[in-house]
Protein backbone atom coordinates (compact mmCIF):
# COMPACT_ATOMS: atom_id res chain seq x y z
CA UNK A 1 0.00 0.00 0.00
CA UNK A 2 1.38 3.40 -0.91
CA UNK A 3 0.07 6.85 -0.22
CA UNK A 4 0.99 10.44 0.23
CA UNK A 5 1.19 12.12 3.63
CA UNK A 6 1.45 15.88 3.98
CA UNK A 7 3.87 17.17 6.58
CA UNK A 8 4.34 20.77 7.64
CA UNK A 9 3.18 23.52 9.98
CA UNK A 10 -0.40 23.42 11.27
CA UNK A 11 -2.22 26.64 10.27
CA UNK A 12 -4.12 26.56 13.59
CA UNK A 13 -1.59 25.73 16.33
CA UNK A 14 1.74 26.10 14.51
CA UNK A 15 3.00 22.62 15.40
CA UNK A 16 5.17 20.79 12.83
CA UNK A 17 3.49 17.44 12.16
CA UNK A 18 1.45 15.45 9.65
CA UNK A 19 -1.40 17.49 8.24
CA UNK A 20 -4.92 17.18 6.86
CA UNK A 21 -6.62 19.58 4.48
CA UNK A 22 -9.95 21.39 4.90
CA UNK A 23 -11.37 23.18 1.87
CA UNK A 24 -13.59 26.23 2.34
CA UNK A 25 -15.49 26.84 -0.92
CA UNK A 26 -17.21 30.06 -2.00
CA UNK A 27 -19.76 30.57 -4.76
CA UNK A 28 -17.65 33.23 -6.51
CA UNK A 29 -16.01 32.88 -9.93
CA UNK A 30 -12.33 33.75 -9.97
CA UNK A 31 -9.31 33.39 -12.22
CA UNK A 32 -7.22 31.60 -9.56
CA UNK A 33 -9.48 28.55 -9.06
CA UNK A 34 -12.00 26.73 -11.19
CA UNK A 35 -14.93 26.92 -11.19
CA UNK A 36 -15.32 28.65 -7.80
CA UNK A 37 -12.96 30.25 -5.31
CA UNK A 38 -11.70 28.23 -2.33
CA UNK A 39 -9.21 28.41 0.53
CA UNK A 40 -7.30 25.46 2.02
CA UNK A 41 -6.45 25.23 5.72
CA UNK A 42 -3.81 22.66 6.66
CA UNK A 43 -4.37 21.37 10.21
CA UNK A 44 -3.08 18.66 12.52
CA UNK A 45 -5.28 15.91 13.97
CA UNK A 46 -5.54 17.79 17.27
CA UNK A 47 -6.97 21.00 15.77
CA UNK A 48 -10.28 21.95 14.21
CA UNK A 49 -9.69 23.95 11.00
CA UNK A 50 -10.69 27.61 11.24
CA UNK A 51 -12.12 29.45 8.23
CA UNK A 52 -9.82 32.31 7.16
CA UNK A 53 -11.09 35.86 7.64
CA UNK A 54 -9.43 37.23 4.47
CA UNK A 55 -8.69 35.65 1.11
CA UNK A 56 -6.76 36.75 -1.97
CA UNK A 57 -8.44 36.35 -5.36
CA UNK A 58 -7.48 36.97 -8.95
CA UNK A 59 -10.42 38.42 -10.88
CA UNK A 60 -11.01 39.79 -14.36
CA UNK A 61 -11.03 43.56 -14.50
CA UNK A 62 -14.43 45.08 -15.21
CA UNK A 63 -13.04 46.80 -18.31
CA UNK A 64 -11.70 43.41 -19.61
CA UNK A 65 -8.13 44.72 -19.81
CA UNK A 66 -6.61 41.92 -17.76
CA UNK A 67 -6.80 40.65 -14.21
CA UNK A 68 -6.27 42.06 -10.72
CA UNK A 69 -5.23 40.44 -7.46
CA UNK A 70 -7.48 41.57 -4.62
CA UNK A 71 -7.84 40.89 -0.90
CA UNK A 72 -11.39 40.49 0.34
CA UNK A 73 -12.99 39.58 3.65
CA UNK A 74 -14.62 36.16 3.65
CA UNK A 75 -17.77 37.64 5.16
CA UNK A 76 -18.16 39.82 2.04
CA UNK A 77 -17.91 36.74 -0.22
CA UNK A 78 -20.78 35.10 1.62
CA UNK A 79 -23.04 38.08 0.80
CA UNK A 80 -22.50 37.81 -2.96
Amino acid sequence: MSGCVEYGICDVCGKETTLSRKYFRYDVNCECHSPNHFEIVWHCNECEPIEPKITEMIVKNINSLGTSKIEIEISALKKL
